[in-house]
C-alpha cells in the first residue's frame, strides 16, 4: 500500500509539473505574440500602433534628404519644384494619401497670448515666445504657434467637426496668394472671431490668415501615441500650386512646401486573418518598392517609414 501511495504521488507530481510547464510555455507565447480580440496575432514591436480591430493603417513616406548638400542637389535641379508637384498628384492618384503634419506658423509681432498656444519643442518642452530678432535690420518678436497642416482627404475624414462658422471647402486647397483659409483651435475665441486676418510666417514668407471657422471644443487628433489637442491649434489647407515661381524666393516656398507636404501617409487595408503579418509585410514591401521606383523616375528619393501607424480623430464631447 505503500508503495501504491508513493507512485501515485509520483504520477500526480509529474501531472503538476506538466500542468505547469503548459502554462509557462503558454504565457511566454503570449507575451511574444499577444492575441488580437479577433484571434489573430501581431508582433509587439507594432503592437502599441495597431487596434486589433482595425482594418485601416497607414504608412508615412519620408524623403532622403537628410542635410544641406542633399537639399542644395535637389534645389540646383532646374524643375525640382515640378517634379516635387508631379509625385505629389501621383500619390493622391494612385493611393489614399493623407497629407498631416505640423509644421509651426510664426508671429513675427510680440504676442500677448496664453503659454498653451506656442510650440513645444523637445524634451524640454521648450517655446519660441517672443524673442527678439533683428530681421532686415527691423527689430522683430519671433514665436512658433502650434500647427497643423491638412490635405482634403484628411480633412474629410478626421477634422470636419466645426463649432462656429466653415470648414474647408474645394476652392481653399487652392493657392490664393492674398490669404490663407484657417481654421482655429476653441480656446482661440478668446482672442479672434470669424472674418478675422492675421499675418503670420509660414516657410519664412509673410502671409495673410483669414478665420473661417472653430473647432468643437476638446477634439483631438492621435497619431500613435502622440495625441493632438486641437483647443489650441491653427489648422490651414494643403493646397495645390498650380502657379510656377516667378521669383527665387518663390520657387524656394514651393520647394519647402512640397517636401514638407509629400510626407503624408498612404492607407492601406489588411484583413485580421492567420496570416496577418506576412500580409502586412508584403504589403509594406511593395509599397515601399512602388514608392521609391516611382521618385527615382521623378530623379527624386523618397522612401516609406517601415512600420504602421493609427491614426485616429478622438471627440471628448462623446461619453
Amino acid at each position: 500500500m505503500a508503495k501504491s501511495s508513493h507512485s501515485k504521488l509520483i504520477v500526480i507530481k509529474l501531472v503538476l509539473m506538466a500542468i505547469l510547464f503548459v502554462i509557462i510555455i503558454s504565457g511566454i507565447s503570449l507575451y511574444v505574440y499577444p492575441k488580437s480580440q479577433k484571434g489573430s496575432f501581431y508582433s509587439p514591436n507594432v503592437e502599441n500602433n495597431i487596434t486589433s480591430n482595425a482594418k485601416e493603417h497607414y504608412i508615412r513616406l519620408a524623403d532622403n534628404y537628410l542635410d544641406d548638400d542633399d537639399l542644395s542637389k535637389l534645389y540646383k535641379i532646374d524643375n525640382a519644384e515640378d517634379l516635387l508637384k508631379k509625385f505629389n498628384e501621383e500619390l493622391n492618384e494612385q493611393y489614399d494619401f493623407y497629407e498631416i503634419t505640423f509644421q509651426a506658423f510664426q508671429s513675427l509681432n510680440a504676442l500677448e497670448i496664453d503659454d498653451k498656444f506656442f510650440k513645444k519643442y523637445g524634451k524640454k518642452k521648450e517655446t519660441i515666445k517672443n524673442q527678439k530678432i533683428k530681421i532686415n535690420g527691423t527689430l522683430r518678436y519671433v514665436s512658433s504657434l502650434n500647427t497643423i497642416q491638412v490635405n482634403q482627404r484628411a480633412y474629410d475624414k478626421f477634422l470636419s467637426n466645426i463649432s462656429e462658422g466653415r470648414g474647408f471647402q474645394d476652392q481653399d486647397f487652392l493657392f490664393d496668394e492674398k490669404s490663407i483659409p484657417v481654421i482655429l483651435g476653441h480656446d482661440y475665441k478668446e482672442y479672434y472671431h470669424i472674418g478675422d486676418i492675421f499675418e503670420l510666417n509660414y516657410l519664412e514668407t509673410d502671409r495673410k490668415m483669414e478665420v473661417i471657422g472653430f473647432f468643437k471644443e476638446d477634439i483631438a487628433l492621435r497619431i500613435d501615441d502622440i495625441e493632438y489637442m486641437l483647443n489650441t491649434y491653427i489648422c490651414s489647407p494643403y493646397f495645390q500650386i498650380k502657379k510656377s515661381p516667378s521669383t527665387n524666393a518663390e520657387r524656394i516656398f514651393q520647394l519647402r512646401y512640397y517636401l514638407e507636404k509629400n510626407q503624408g501617409f498612404i492607407q492601406y487595408t489588411i484583413q485580421n486573418t492567420d496570416d496577418y503579418m506576412t500580409d502586412e509585410t508584403m504589403i509594406l514591401k511593395d509599397r515601399e518598392e512602388a514608392v521609391k521606383k516611382r521618385a527615382a523616375q521623378f530623379g527624386l528619393d523618397y522612401t516609406i517609414l517601415m512600420y504602421p501607424s493609427e491614426i485616429i480623430l478622438i471627440d471628448n464631447n462623446k461619453n
